[in-house]
């Protein structure tokens, strides 16, 4: 093999440009930059990096000089014949062909200049994917001098790394120490960071800009303002940020964040409708304070919940500014056009999205070092975290490691969190922070703050409503009007499909002309979908209408503060069901009727959640249950296995799910730098879901966004859709000539 290389490759060392033509940058209109010119405009991004936009916590995590050097030489393997004779360039070499990457080239030029092998490694690593170990060892071996220079090429790069170090103030005979992965993985991050804004850079007819990079930099910053580390009040209180006095629960969440002197997992666990959201933003504030992070990641379950938490973050943070974070999210327009890219985003200080966004940090994909730089210096707020699923908590077992090894401080919240869950993801922080603890298997409570060596007891409830449980038929209206007559004013109906949903507030609507009937779902684009979860709130809030039904689908079990006096649902498991209870009799309304929970049982839940859960929720379903106080014990009964076959094959289904996760999740801290690295191309599912399609729907001058599963597009030719000028990755489909597909009414018909 070596001798077949040889032979295409021969030794023939091509003619060296003048030093001013070596480029690094081209555009139009024959515009491009010199190499050492976008060599320093990185340099002055990385000041600026470093300088505002970072916290002190990542600062801790990294080391200035190196930083600020590797920032500027991460291109120097552009001063090079594989990269300088590209045709794209305005002076290239004649006769090359196989060229090796610019970022191969830069790891072989520190590693030959002297620099240790971690320096190499985040220089070679800047573009997300590992090194080709056949191509490193031919320059290594001498046989590519075509490609890297040979020792001509060779001192000429050594004189840019000299250039480099001065500027960057940086020793290269006496290097600051790069240890360990997760450090080398931030540094990596952080030098993408650097790249793409000095990349944001105007180019010049010249390759030379007449004002220097300091002063391109100080420009280009003035013109987007990035927002700085959030540096809150470390002191908050309810009746200050909120204007509520705080119920016991939600005092005891405060005052263990208070008392939290190294980052950790805090958990949150409180019944429906005690205050987990104020509590979890107030802690998150403490801690963010206390331990000098810089920024606030509020992770939801969906999309449609993050869009509904956007109000009450922003209300939180005062006048911060917030990134909403998931696919298809419009952007406040109070962040600077950088920050509306997808892949620059998350590294907004303040963020509400979807777990999604967090659980990549668990995944293999080409950018992980920036998101992994973006959510190092963040509190993460894990809210509703029993919604994820087998696949999905593959990931989040993965993410939490990461997160332990950047110490960054994880606030846990859910009203039905098993026990082991909560081991899973303790365990799994502080095995990715080094220190090995564990977490002891805890008694099932009805509230609980807990972290190391901090609390763990559990905390009183103030509330208790018992829910009286009957089965129903499948005829909706019917049930309505029996409840109706017996007094229950306020109903929601809960159906596990869209379609159900749908066929229900059709029925209704005729049957029962005069009665205000609402539907709500995960199939409206992003504005009707606000627009209805508002009204829902509205109508069904603390106040709102006497009497009226709620059709929805699993969308009202999270995050949606709703009162009814009874509701009708299909079943699902024991867990969910509680978490719909929690929307009935949620606030105190005067006198009103027992709470009722009428349970439906179609073989579509079977389809939607498999049989053994739904089996036996309906073997665990009493016929009375007392919120708070039956959600620990029967949340814990739901997921004990009971030797059945159905729960065999059950639990096959979950391991079979958890393994097809692995080939998406990145290694874990503990792994070497480079093959951690590897396999950065695959592209990472962290949900086990069918591709969704990105659609602006278009109709008379209206427009809006939905995200669809491909089969629901039968009828929609969707490769030969317009793409949207701003956002190429969404097609556009003119309603015009297809009615009947969508209805601001009822949402996506297709």
């Amino acid at each position: 093999m070596r001798e077949d290389h040889a032979r295409r490759h021969p030794k023939s060392v091509p003619k060296m440009n003048p030093p001013e033509t070596l480029w690094a940058k081209t555009g139009r209109d024959g515009m491009w930059l010199t190499l050492e010119t976008h060599m320093t405009d990185t340099l002055a991004a990385a000041r600026i990096i470093w300088d505002r936009l970072l916290p002190d916590h990542v600062r801790a995590l990294s080391d200035e000089r190196a930083y600020l050097f590797c920032a500027a030489v991460h291109d120097i393997g552009k001063c090079s014949p594989a990269f300088q004779g590209l045709p794209s360039g305005p002076t290239p070499i004649k006769g090359l062909a196989d060229p090796i990457h610019h970022s191969l080239v830069g790891r072989y030029a520190l590693e030959r200049a002297g620099l240790p092998e971690p320096y190499a490694q985040v220089v070679g690593a800047h573009h997300g994917f590992a090194p080709d170990w056949a191509q490193l060892d031919d320059m290594t071996d001498g046989l590519a001098e075509d490609m890297e220079g040979g020792p001509a090429w060779q001192a000429r790069r050594e004189r840019l790394i000299r250039m480099c170090a001065r500027h960057a103030g940086f020793d290269p005979d006496n290097p600051p120490k790069l240890a360990g992965t997760p450090r080398l993985v931030l540094m990596a991050g952080l030098v993408a960071m650097a790249d793409w804004m000095a990349s944001s850079l105007p180019l010049a007819p010249t390759g030379t800009p007449v004002e220097s990079s300091e002063q391109r930099m100080a420009r280009w910053f003035k013109d987007n303002p990035l927002p700085g580390p959030w540096t809150p009040d470390p002191n908050p209180t309810f009746e200050d940020t909120f204007g509520i006095r705080p119920r016991p629960f939600q005092q005891a969440m405060l005052d263990t964040a208070r008392r939290m002197d190294e980052p950790d997992v805090l958990f949150c666990e409180a019944p429906m409708g005690e205050g987990k959201t104020e509590a979890a933003m107030l802690a998150a504030q403490t801690l963010t304070a206390r331990l000098h992070m810089g920024g606030v990641y509020y992770a939801l379950p969906t999309a449609a919940t993050a869009d509904a938490m956007l109000g009450r973050v922003r209300h939180w943070l005062g006048g911060e500014p917030v990134r909403l974070c998931h696919a298809g999210a419009v952007q406040p327009e109070d962040l600077p056009d950088w920050l509306h890219r997808p892949d620059t985003g998350v590294l907004t200080p303040c963020c509400v999205g979807t777990i999604d966004q967090l659980l990549m940090v668990g995944a293999r994909h080409r950018q992980a070092a920036l998101r992994h730089a973006a959510f190092a210096g963040k509190t993460v707020i894990l809210d509703e975290v029993h919604a994820c699923d087998e696949h999905m908590r593959s990931y989040l077992t993965e993410t939490m490691a990461w997160l332990g090894a950047y110490h960054v401080p994880v606030i846990v919240c859910s009203a039905t969190l098993t026990g082991t869950l909560r081991k899973r993801l303790y365990d799994a922080w502080h095995e990715g922070a080094g220190d090995r603890k564990t977490l002891p298997m805890l008694e099932p409570a009805v509230s609980r703050v807990a972290s190391t060596g901090v609390d763990g007891r559990p905390v009183k409830s103030g509330r208790h409503t018992t829910v009286a449980i009957r089965h129903g038929s499948d005829d909706v209206t019917a049930e309505i009007r029996a409840l109706m007559a017996d007094g229950h004013r306020r109903v929601c109906v809960v159906r596990d499909t869209v379609a159900r949903a749908v066929a229900d507030y059709m029925r209704l609507k005729a049957a029962m002309p005069g009665l205000p009937v609402i539907l709500d779902h995960g199939r409206y684009t992003v504005h009707d979908r606000a627009r209805h979860d508002m009204t829902v709130v509205e109508s069904f809030g603390r106040d709102g209408v006497a009497e009226g039904v709620c059709v929805a689908t699993q969308v009202v079990e999270q995050s949606l503060d709703v009162d009814f006096d009874a509701m009708i649902t299909d079943v699902a498991p024991m867990d969910l069901l509680l978490q719909r209870m929690g929307r009935i009799h949620r606030h105190p309304r005067g006198r009103r009727l027992d709470a009722l929970l009428i349970v439906d049982t179609p073989h579509v839940a079977r389809l939607v959640y498999d049989d053994w859960p739904i089996r036996h929720a309906l073997d665990l379903l009493p016929r009375h249950i007392i919120l708070p106080d039956d959600i620990a014990g029967l949340t814990e009964a739901m997921w004990t296995p009971d030797g059945t076959s159905e729960c065999a094959e059950w639990l096959r289904k979950r391991t079979m799910m958890g393994r097809k996760a692995l080939a998406g999740r990145c290694l874990p801290p503990t792994a070497g730098f480079d093959d951690w690295l590897a396999g950065r191309h695959d592209r990472a599912r962290v949900r086990d879901i069918e591709d969704g399609v990105n659609l602006i729907l278009a109709h008379d001058g209206w427009h809006d966004d939905i995200t669809l599963p491909a089969r629901l597009l039968k009828t929609v030719d969707v490769d030969n859709l317009p793409a949207d000028q701003h956002r190429p990755w969404m097609r556009v489909l003119d309603l015009t000539d297809r009615p009947g597909l969508y209805s601001h009414e009822l949402g996506w018909m297709g």
